[in-house]
């Protein structure tokens, strides 16, 4: 046997699997399709998915094609006609979410004849998408995605397959600022994450409440958000980084501080289990940071989440554009031009005499 890979496509694979929140990712179910005699009047096939809280899944997104040898039917089965829908149906204390895709048939009570549309292929193959959202595990465990057949002729006697399982990966960043030293951690700073270099795509994250005492809380932010600011001690927190380039872009400075001139740069790498077996796999985070600010080599990953310093140094700020900064320095040009204006009348007349 031959095999190529496009490397392209499996990389565009891999980032699917570690994801940025808000994003959507497409799964993708391949089920055998059970084969039963014509005789049998009631016959039970469905697919059981359930999601981990962290995945929402996208309201008419689902596409049913079925396959035969290798060839993959061209128009996609009809909802309500070929197969039915059940859900999402949420579990109100695991906030998990559970769809079921019916192909069953039931003529004994003139019901669905769902059966009869699948029967002679090989194979159903369901695609739908899921959101990743704030309420995602943004830690080396993931997010959970298992789904499982139900088969039988008599529906008081099914038998439930062998469970298969998918997982989405989010990671995270912990920033404490601090002073030039890395003695003392600074307040007032404000940072904004964005996709591209230039700092015009914002990175849409988890960010997290900063209570009166200006501590963060657990409460996340209801919208994700790009610009969070440091707690009392220092610190800023944004949740649910996927595999790829940030950009994090100091848009306030500490009072008496010097604002970062380049944005930090971060680059993120998954290295991801071979494969989803029991749930329980983790995936690995890598994290490199670099620019302003940073020390090489004082980067830490715990649970997947970055944990660094960025410094700054002492220094002033120029008055803003419009402020009375401003208006101090034209009056103090206007002074010197007048005094300089002066000078010269007075040497040219007395040049004259």
């Amino acid at each position: 046997m031959c095999l190529i890979i496009i490397e392209e496509a499996e990389q565009n694979i891999k980032d699917s699997i570690s994801q940025q929140v808000g994003k959507t990712v497409t799964f993708k179910i391949v089920q055998d399709v059970p084969k039963y005699e014509d005789t049998y009047k009631d016959i039970v096939f469905k697919v059981t998915d359930t999601m981990s809280k962290g995945l929402k899944f996208v309201d008419n997104s689902v596409e049913v094609k079925t396959k035969t040898g290798q060839d993959i039917s061209d128009t996609p089965l009809s909802k309500g006609t070929d197969y039915s829908v059940t859900g999402p149906t949420v579990d109100n204390q695991s906030g998990k979410s559970t769809i079921v895709f019916d192909f069953s048939q039931n003529k004994t009570s003139g019901g669905t004849y769902f059966y009869a549309k699948v029967k002679n292929a090989d194979q159903v193959i369901i695609t739908y998408r899921a959101t990743l959202t704030k309420d995602a595990n943004f830690t080396v465990n993931g997010n959970l995605n298992e789904a499982y057949p139900t088969f039988g002729n008599d529906p008081n006697d099914t038998t439930d397959g062998k469970k298969d399982m998918a997982k989405v990966f989010s990671g995270g960043l912990k920033l404490t600022k601090k002073d030039a030293d890395a003695t003392k951690a600074l307040t007032g700073a404000e940072f904004t994450v964005y996709t591209d270099k230039e700092c015009t795509q914002e990175a849409k994250l988890v960010t997290y409440e900063v209570n009166s005492d200006g501590a963060i809380t657990e409460e996340v932010n209801e919208n994700l958000s790009a610009t969070a600011t440091v707690d009392k001690n220092g610190v800023v927190r944004f949740d649910g980084l996927g595999a790829g380039t940030y950009y994090i872009k100091e848009t306030k400075a500490p009072s008496g501080y010097i604002k970062l001139k380049n944005p930090i740069k971060v680059e993120v790498t998954v290295n991801l289990p071979e494969s989803i077996t029991t749930g329980d796999e983790t995936a690995t985070f890598s994290y490199k940071i670099s620019g302003n600010g940073i020390s090489e080599g004082t980067t830490t990953v715990n649970n997947g989440i970055a944990e660094f310093d960025v410094r700054n140094t002492q220094g002033f700020t120029l008055p803003t554009t419009g402020g009375m900064g401003t208006y101090l320095f034209t009056i103090g040009g206007v002074v010197l031009i007048a005094l300089a204006a002066v000078l010269l009348l007075v040497r040219s007349r007395k040049k004259a005499k």
